[in-house]
């Protein structure tokens, strides 16, 4: 028998999305899940990174993953905000700590994720601006793992939702967790 597949998911951010749990064939997501917030505003970088750092060590050392996966960064150009530069840092200091320890690591992806369980890596409509259509991916992700049952319905924090969808394609692509039911579309 081998030994069982522990994931730790990574949405990094001002705000990190995680995702842990053990795949064991029949859980479709993960046993434990949330958000952690590793700067504040007018928080020096130093401080952040050091936050982020000190986080995933205490996660690794608490849960033992043997998968770690920490979304690849995307384009700062294509993000909406001033915190893309901060978590391009936080992103840096993630990898550089999780590194340190046995876990396997792993930088999926965004889109190549949400193809895989959503079915497309994005939502929204032409019309629509690129702050409308980023909401709307947001909400696909959620919706999709409210209806896969890989969440629970009241989260709908998308940081932890991003963890968890990482969560879900790495568990079915890997670890060969199926779901119980399935479902091709939404009603």
């Amino acid at each position: 028998m081998t030994d069982p597949i522990r994931i730790l998911s990574i949405d990094p951010a001002r705000t990190c999305g995680w995702a842990f749990g053990e795949v064991d064939g029949k859980r479709i997501g993960p046993s434990l899940f949330g958000a952690q917030r590793m700067a504040v505003r007018d928080q020096s970088i130093k401080e952040a990174t050091a936050n982020a750092g000190r986080w995933l060590r205490d996660m690794i050392r608490i849960h033992r993953p043997t998968h770690l996966l920490i979304e690849d960064y995307m384009n700062p150009a294509a993000q909406p905000n001033s915190d893309a530069a901060l978590g391009l840092l936080i992103y840096g200091a993630l990898i550089g700590v999780g590194s340190c320890f046995p876990a396997l690591m792993y930088m999926p992806n965004v889109n190549t994720v949400r193809a895989f369980v959503c079915g497309k890596k994005s939502a929204g409509e032409p019309w629509m601006t690129k702050t409308q259509k980023r909401a709307a991916t947001k909400q696909m992700v959620i919706d999709r793992l409210h209806l896969i049952k890989a969440m629970p319905r009241d989260v709908v924090n998308d940081n932890t939702a991003d963890a968890i969808c990482q969560w879900v394609y790495w568990a079915q692509r890997h670890g060969r967790a199926t779901p119980e039911e399935l479902h091709l579309f939404q009603n």
